[in-house]
């Protein structure tokens, strides 16, 4: 793999974790008025209508949709239970506490690695994770005496799950390539799985829709922009990084939780998460500068 090649698909990879951190608070918004499994329902019956259009104009395109339907229902489950998992977190806890706790995803990529990709990190990969994983505790500080909570363990299993869907789609877009249709495929097999548990846990005493034009709009950008955009990134970009670098990339993603956490829900800042969130740069671009300096030596 080309390193010029590598290197953009990483930054579109950033641009990922920008869209997801706004995700953060956008989603406290919503599921302080509708239950978590409408949320989910909704939110990806919204991508799948955006993207229907651009998966069925071609025959071939129809073909394909049929054909890797069984591994778009692997990614497709995997990523319903992230989703559906962060969603019933968020009801309890923080975008930051959220926020820090899915991106344990560091930690449990790199155990997953020998299982799903037959590979074991380098030392580069696990200097930046140790950073980065120091950066998220002084970032958020998410266990500031309140202990561990329900919350905190949907979350957690957002995180292992997340995890699997990394390696999942990792395997599968390198064997396959074919990203608008496993995108597609994968927000169809979320959609339905919602749809399936709404009227199970319609009991509960929370809406279906939101009440508010806040929410709505929160909603659109959940569906039609976030889910869309970060799922053709993901599967588009992904594959072309190793799911080691791919982990380290995605924990910006507290650091902008934070940022947009502060600006639409007036989540404070300190100077330790200010700190903790240089630290996740720092981690981030280590890789680059080591990568940089073996390429300097080489030419000289």
């Amino acid at each position: 793999m080309l390193q010029s090649e590598r290197f953009r698909a990483e930054l579109a990879l950033v641009l990922l974790t920008i869209i997801w951190g706004l995700t953060f608070p956008v989603t406290r918004i919503v599921v302080a008025e509708m239950d978590s499994f409408a949320l989910v329902f909704f939110r990806s019956l919204l991508a799948s209508l955006v993207l229907l259009p651009f998966v069925f104009i071609k025959k071939e395109d129809r073909k394909d949709c049929f054909k890797f339907l069984p591994l778009g229902a692997i990614l497709g489950f995997l990523v319903y239970l992230s989703y559906l998992f962060q969603s019933f977190g968020l009801e309890t806890i923080t975008s930051a506490r959220s926020a820090f706790l899915t991106n344990l995803t560091i930690i449990f990529v790199p155990l997953l690695s020998p299982i799903f990709q037959k590979q074991y990190p380098n030392y580069k990969d696990y200097v930046s994770m140790a950073f980065a994983f120091v950066g998220m505790i002084l970032l958020t500080s998410p266990f500031d005496g309140s202990g561990i909570g329900v919350g905190d363990i949907w979350t957690i299993l957002c995180a292992i799950t997340f995890s699997m869907h990394i390696h999942t789609l990792q395997k599968i877009m390198k064997k396959n390539g074919k990203s608008k249709i496993f995108a597609f495929l994968e927000i169809m097999i979320m959609c339905i799985f919602a749809a399936t548990f709404i009227p199970i846990n319609y009991h509960k005493n929370m809406h279906i829709l939101p009440t508010s034009i806040e929410a709505y709009a929160a909603l659109f950008y959940l569906g039609a922009i976030s889910m869309v955009g970060t799922t053709l990134l993901q599967a588009n970009y992904q594959c072309k990084t190793t799911p080691e670098r791919a982990s380290l990339i995605y924990i910006l993603e507290p650091l902008f939780a934070i940022l947009f956490g502060y600006m639409l829900l007036k989540e404070s800042m300190t100077t330790k998460a200010l700190f903790g969130g240089f630290l996740i740069i720092f981690a981030v671009i280590w890789v680059y500068f080591l990568q940089i300096g073996k390429k300097l030596i080489k030419n000289n």
